[in-house]
């Protein structure tokens, strides 16, 4: 989750680096036709916080 929201030094070698991206597409079923795409992270509201109150069960 810290790689996804950009937390951690994502360095491959001294002059590259990788960014890893999380997004959802809302489609049309009947054409394959994306309409939205929305970046979850790394520029979300935060995987790192969600996933440690997503295991503490204040998403029930």
């Amino acid at each position: 989750m810290m790689l996804l929201d950009g937390v951690i030094d994502s360095s491959i070698d001294k002059d590259h680096g990788v960014e890893f991206a999380l997004i959802t597409r809302v489609f049309d079923q009947n054409t394959r036709e994306y309409l939205e795409e929305i970046e979850l992270a790394p520029d979300g509201d935060g995987l790192c916080m969600g996933i440690h109150m997503w295991e503490d069960g204040e998403f029930e």
